[in-house]
């Protein structure tokens, strides 16, 4: 409920429009006139109406201060009611979570690492993945061992070889392994023929890889 200012004080408003749509103030033509806008209870109460409610429903009782810039109650009021995560914003001081709630850019929400590898989740819930695998020494089978953190749909995975490995691998005789996905929670493993007979070759020695993978 607001106050229609130039019906209810027919002639001491100036018409609405859209720019002032509740009427626009306006001077007295001369001193002695009485004919522009002035005070009065009805839309005094109701501007006051407004500002008391930003405080009611902030939880903010008045201090019996004016305020100031720097120490506005109706400015802490605004800021609790709309400017946060429950409402789709954020307070003005953390701009990044800000623009996260907005929508206007993506971060990295939650990184971290543990004893699988390294992950990190996006704010859109997009997740990347750094698995940290191994090839045991003697092995031809095919080895699944789980991602540092669940997927709720895997994208991508690939096998990132370093040059250390690709190295290690050439020296052995055998091909790079590639990987695949088991489930949300593992990935898989396989070593590659490398011999002109379709082979499998064990490597001699553990062959350590990253296996980067990506989804939600």
């Amino acid at each position: 409920m607001a106050l229609q200012r130039d019906v209810k004080y027919s002639g001491r408003y100036d018409a609405a429009t859209s720019a002032q749509p509740q009427g626009a103030f306006k001077n007295r033509t001369s001193p002695s006139s009485e004919d522009g806008s002035y005070m009065e209870k009805d839309w005094l109460n109701d501007w006051s109406a407004y500002m008391s409610s930003l405080l009611v429903n902030a939880g903010i009782t008045p201090n019996n201060n004016v305020d100031e810039v720097g120490a506005s109650q109706y400015y802490d009021a605004l800021t609790s009611l709309f400017l946060q995560q429950s409402n789709n914003l954020s307070d003005l001081d953390n701009v990044s979570t800000a623009r996260i709630n907005l929508g206007m850019a993506n971060v990295v929400i939650d990184q971290g690492r543990n004893v699988n590898g390294e992950y990190r989740i996006w704010n859109n819930g997009y997740r990347e993945q750094w698995a940290l695998g191994t090839m045991p020494s003697g092995t031809t089978a095919p080895i699944t061992a789980n991602f540092p953190i669940s997927f709720n749909s895997v994208g991508t995975i690939q096998l990132i070889p370093s040059a250390q490995t690709i190295t290690s691998l050439v020296a052995q005789g055998i091909t790079i392994p590639e990987a695949d996905v088991v489930s949300t929670t593992q990935y898989r493993l396989k070593a590659l023929t490398a011999n002109s007979e379709g082979q499998l070759q064990a490597p001699i020695s553990n062959i350590d890889m990253v296996i980067y993978a990506t989804g939600f």
